[in-house]
């Protein structure tokens, strides 16, 4: 086993590790996807990112109920006229930024001693994006760095819900205290938590490459 600082959440227990995707492994900035928005006609950017029929609209991609192209389709209807939906698609995945080589080469650092583990709420939209760009960025499938892949839109649930944790523990094998997740947003933090999983909320401003740094 490796030797670990003092003050990683990493212990003698631990078999898996999981981790979010967005800002813990993949840089993201929501924000662009805002300005891209407007950029294409969007003038009340708090109806179209808040409102109630785009909430369930986003929810329903995230869950996989809906498809991809039925989802560009419904956004470009708030949109001016004249966008594409490879327009609309472009302004969507605007916010996905870049994988720091650091935090890919943590994950195959650690994986030579425990399993890893991806659990993400994400849509097959992104999802395209991300995978191509990393396959480019690195050589490699995106997968390969990766034991177990959970992804919201293909086993159709979503953090917090408390039935992604418990589908994660039985897909994995593992009991609660074996496991560590790391994840941006402290709902979902305290969500697996509740389980007995070991849950650590990477704050804004922490870097997970030095949270699990292996010394």
């Amino acid at each position: 086993m490796p030797v670990i600082r003092s003050s990683n959440p990493l212990n003698a227990g631990i078999k898996i590790i999981v981790f979010d995707l967005g800002n813990v492994l993949l840089n993201i900035d929501p924000s662009l996807t805002g300005k891209a928005f407007r950029a294409l006609g969007i003038t009340d950017e708090s109806e179209f990112f808040s409102g109630k029929h785009t909430l369930a609209l986003m929810l329903s991609l995230e869950c996989g109920t809906i498809s991809p192209d039925d989802f560009l389709q419904e956004v470009l209807k708030k949109l001016k006229p004249g966008v594409t939906a490879k327009q609309a698609e472009e302004a969507w995945n605007a916010m996905l930024l870049d994988f720091p080589e650091k935090r890919v080469r943590m994950l195959q650092g650690l994986r030579k001693y425990y399993r890893i583990g991806l659990l993400s709420n994400t849509n097959q939209v992104h999802y395209r994006d991300y995978t191509a760009r990393f396959a480019r960025d690195f050589g490699s499938p995106f997968g390969d760095l990766f034991d177990y892949r959970w992804l919201s839109h293909e086993i159709g649930i979503a953090k917090p819900e408390a039935g992604i944790f418990e589908y994660v523990l039985k897909k994995s094998g593992v009991q609660p205290a074996e496991m560590l997740f790391i994840d941006d947003t402290r709902m979902h933090v305290e969500a697996a938590a509740r389980l007995g999983i070991n849950a650590v909320h990477l704050k804004a401003g922490m870097e997970v490459s030095e949270l699990l740094s292996v010394v």
